[in-house]
């Protein structure tokens, strides 16, 4: 509810809203329905600490191809061609990323330097 307005001066405004939810409240609470109280463990639970993950050391990794029973994918993502801020062309990308064996290229170029003639040469 709120307690004060724009000005830092107390609002009235609680007061109207409170008995407005208790009026809506009187039927169910005069039929026994209702006016139950929430737990305090619900209200304020209990504060958890979580575990500090262990150190990974990433010098005994191995690749991503080592990794067995998924399937895996080499791939370049973030590539940028001279078509914004980057160099070379889509065709030099896919014939570099083919000679070293990647499947996939995701394109991330910079559209706020790319103009709609560069956008459409490639």
């Amino acid at each position: 509810m709120l307690k004060y307005d724009q000005g830092n001066k107390p609002s009235e405004l609680a007061a109207p809203v409170g008995n407005t939810f208790r009026w809506l409240a009187e039927p169910s609470m005069k039929a026994g329905w209702g006016g139950a109280e929430t737990p305090a463990n619900l209200l304020n639970p209990p504060v958890q600490a979580w575990e500090i993950p262990a150190t990974n050391d990433w010098s005994k990794a191995g690749t991503m191809r080592d990794a067995g029973d998924m399937p895996q994918h080499a791939g370049l993502v973030g590539a940028r061609t001279a078509l914004s801020s980057g160099s070379g062309t889509v065709a030099d990308y896919a014939k570099a990323a083919r000679s070293a064996g990647l499947e996939f290229i995701v394109f991330l170029e910079d559209s706020l330097v790319m103009d709609q003639a560069n956008g459409t040469s490639w």
